[in-house]
Parts: C-alpha cells; structure tokens; sequence
C-alpha cells in the first residue's frame, strides 16, 4: 500500500501518475490530507472515489482541528465520509466597501 498526500504533489496529472505507478506494482493507495479545510477535504473524497481507491479508509480527518472552516463539514457515519452530490458552497459574508482605497493614487 502506498500513502499519498494530493495537496503535497499538486496538479491532478500527478497523483493519477501515482495511483497509476501504485497499481502497475500491485499497491492500494491512501489519499492523506495535510491539515485541509472542510472544501478540499470535499474534493479529495472525490478524487478517491474517481480514482478507484474509495473503497479503502483514507486519511482525511482533519476539519475538526479548526475552530473554523469554510464550509460545513461533510457528515460522517459509520466512519465514511458521506459525498454530497455537489461541493459545498463557502460559508462567506458579503460586506461591500464603503469607499474604494487605491494606495498607487
């Protein structure tokens, strides 16, 4: 079995490249998140479900280390991750500028 952390290789083409070079030697791969907000956590669920390693236990428990995060965290039962059918939206509050500062002017 091989541990891959996604965010650590970075462009998608390389970690299909690395389940690709686990599976020509016969290895499973484990996604493994480097301390991720609750959106990135989001995508690399998918990324294992896409890349044929869902069926493993991966390593992306870390929303519950922040005190706040983006979006709400995914539900988890049964220790799975459960995918909603689109990414979660941000949960962002929009506060318009009261006058605009350009410090070039």
């Amino acid at each position: 079995m091989q541990v891959i952390k996604p965010s650590l290789l970075g462009a998608l083409e390389e970690i299909e490249h690395a389940v690709t070079r686990g599976r020509i030697h016969g290895m499973d791969t484990v996604l493994s998140s480097c301390l991720e907000s609750s959106f990135t956590l989001a995508l690399l669920a998918r990324l294992a479900a896409v890349t044929a390693t869902g069926g493993r236990d991966h390593g992306l428990a870390s929303a519950g280390l922040f005190e706040f995060d983006v979006v709400e965290q995914a539900v988890v039962r049964d220790g799975r991750m459960e995918i909603a059918p689109a990414l979660p939206l941000p949960k962002l509050e929009y506060q318009p500028l009261k006058e605009a500062v350009v410090p070039w002017m």
